[in-house]
């Protein structure tokens, strides 16, 4: 983990609950324009709060502000909950690594412009 944020600018958020870490993200740059979305998870005692969209968002003004023009990220295919997330904050998938083994195991790659206009 040190080795891969060391030579680029990186974002590592935490959120706390009544003083106790809940969730982290942690991304990095991969480009000039490109930020990557690289780590995060929530607790199990601390899902449902709207933790992981609040870091997302976050994140997303945050690579913007830096000059960023796109975040991407990957999931699987068994992470519901991250993939609906990811989706209905328009991100776009771009890619599919599958698993003829186990359709769960498929890796996704999406995208968000951070161009776009909100509507």
């Amino acid at each position: 983990m040190k080795q891969r944020l060391a030579c680029h600018d990186c974002l590592i958020l935490l959120a706390y609950v009544e003083g106790e870490v809940a969730g982290f993200k942690l991304g990095y740059a991969k480009t000039d324009g490109e930020f990557y979305s690289w780590l995060g998870g929530v607790l199990p005692d601390f899902r449902q709060l709207g933790l992981a969209k609040s870091m997302l968002e976050y994140q997303e003004r945050w690579a913007q502000q830096q000059g960023y023009s796109l975040i991407t990220v990957k999931t699987h295919n068994h992470f519901n909950a991250m993939l609906n997330m990811l989706v209905s904050s328009q991100y776009q998938i771009t890619a599919i690594d599958t698993d003829k083994a186990n359709v769960s195991l498929n890796k996704l790659h999406l995208q968000k412009s951070l161009n776009q206009s909100k509507a």
